[in-house]
């Protein structure tokens, strides 16, 4: 049996991992977001819409009251996270802060509404798995995607400075 998730201790963990990825992302100025790549091809800015992308996923997903998403979730994750890149990699910094700071806020105040039954209990959702746990998939896509996100920033971080 899985364990439990309150309402109130999922939005915790978001907020802190979010406030982690921000101060993390925060130690390299705006040009080395936007032109340092930090993880392959990817700098912080490329980071920023993969993010903003699950969470997009997650708040489509909850808005619409039934489980389901964009095909790409059918993709191999090497080629969906491709196809992420390619079609944000001209966006302007500015633009895909601004993005991920409005889905943010959205996705966090959608699950302000949600009970602790549906985020615990996969037949709230119509088309979720009977064996998917809703708030372990949440987790996934955002406080688990920027904690691991954040440790992969930090390690670059890291290297450069010796």
């Amino acid at each position: 049996m899985s364990e439990r998730m309150t309402k109130d201790e999922l939005l915790r963990r978001i907020l802190e991992a979010k406030i982690e990825w921000e101060a993390t992302s925060s130690l390299m100025n705006p040009e080395e977001q936007e032109t340092t790549r930090v993880a392959g091809d990817w700098t912080v800015k490329d980071v920023y819409a993969h993010l903003t992308w699950h969470e997009r996923e997650m708040l489509n997903w909850l808005t619409a009251g039934r489980f389901g998403g964009s095909p790409l979730w059918n993709e191999p994750l090497d080629t969906r996270n491709n196809i992420i890149w390619q079609e944000n990699r001209e966006r302007a910094a500015d633009n895909v802060r601004e993005d991920s700071r409005n889905i943010h806020e959205a996705l966090y105040k959608t699950l302000e509404t949600l009970t602790d039954e549906q985020l615990n209990d996969p037949a709230q959702w119509p088309g979720l798995p009977a064996d998917w746990i809703p708030w372990q998939i949440i987790a996934d896509n955002t406080y688990d995607h920027y904690r691991d996100h954040s440790a992969n920033l930090k390690e670059f971080i890291l290297r450069q400075s010796r």
